[in-house]
């Protein structure tokens, strides 16, 4: 167990305001009652209730894991963004979208 929530936390977070995957798996050790939010909503929340939403966006400032690593390593390999604040780099990273494309495509 990574961490234990109670009542008024929330997860999820990262994925509703980024376009990276969401990473955590939940398991509840007891009965519990859950909200849950779509990222449409996330959305209209910014627009309604801007202070909400800044308290949700703040958590980001202090997310990390493996694919948020990867990607800054890409990124820091970029000549022109080596020198770009490390603060504008997340902002980058939270929403780049990962395409594949097959083999002979066109970009």
């Amino acid at each position: 167990m990574v961490n234990y929530l109670e009542q008024g936390s929330y997860f999820g977070e990262i994925a509703l305001l980024t376009n990276l995957k969401r990473t955590a798996t939940v398991r509840a050790y007891e009965t519990c009652t859950l909200a849950s939010m779509d990222r449409e909503t996330m959305k209209c929340l910014k627009d309604e209730y801007p202070s909400i939403y800044l308290n949700f966006y703040r958590t980001l400032d202090t997310y990390c894991d493996v694919e948020m690593e990867l990607r800054k390593a890409y990124i820091r390999n970029i000549p022109y963004l080596r020198k770009v604040k490390e603060e504008t780099i997340n902002q980058v990273l939270y929403h780049m979208e990962e395409k594949t494309y097959d083999f002979g495509s066109y970009l």
